[in-house]
C-alpha cells in the first residue's frame, strides 16, 4: 500500500492537473484576478499603501527575509552545480578531441621549479657563506 501524501505533494498533483487541461487553465486564470479583487474588497489582501507604518514594515521584512532565503538557495544549487565535472564533450561538438588543441592551453612539458628567474633573489653565493658564522 502506498505512503499516504503530504498536503504539499497533493497539491502538487492538483495543480499539474489541473494545467494539464488547457480550458480549465484558462478558467483558473480568469477566475484568479476576479478572486483578488473580492479578497481585497473583503480586507483580506491589502496594499501596501493601506498598510499602517507598522505593518509595512513587518511586510518588508518577511520579503527581504524571503529574498535573502531564495538568494542563498540559489547560491547553493549553483555550487552543487559547480561540483558536477563538466565533460569535454558537449553537444554542439560531438566529435570533440579529448586533449586541448591550443598551445596556451596545454601544461607546461619542461621543469621550470630549478630554474631561477631574473626578478627572484637567489641568496648568497657560495663564496659569500665564509663571512656567516654558523
Amino acid at each position: 500500500m502506498a505512503p499516504a501524501l503530504s498536503a504539499a505533494e497533493l497539491q502538487r498533483r492538483y495543480r499539474a492537473k489541473r494545467d494539464a487541461d488547457p480550458e480549465r487553465r484558462a478558467r483558473y486564470l480568469q477566475k484568479e484576478p476576479e478572486k483578488w479583487q473580492q479578497d481585497r474588497e473583503t480586507g483580506k489582501k491589502k496594499r501596501i499603501a493601506d498598510l499602517t507604518e507598522r505593518e509595512k514594515r513587518a511586510q518588508r521584512k518577511k520579503w527581504r527575509d524571503r529574498k535573502r532565503e531564495a538568494k542563498a538557495r540559489e547560491k547553493a544549487m549553483g555550487k552543487a552545480m559547480a561540483v558536477i565535472p563538466s565533460s569535454p564533450y558537449t553537444p554542439d561538438t560531438p566529435n570533440a578531441p579529448n586533449t586541448p588543441t591550443s598551445p596556451s592551453s596545454r601544461p607546461s612539458t619542461h621543469n621550470t621549479c630549478n630554474r631561477p628567474t631574473s626578478n627572484v633573489p637567489t641568496g648568497p653565493s657560495p663564496a659569500e657563506y665564509s663571512r656567516f658564522d654558523l
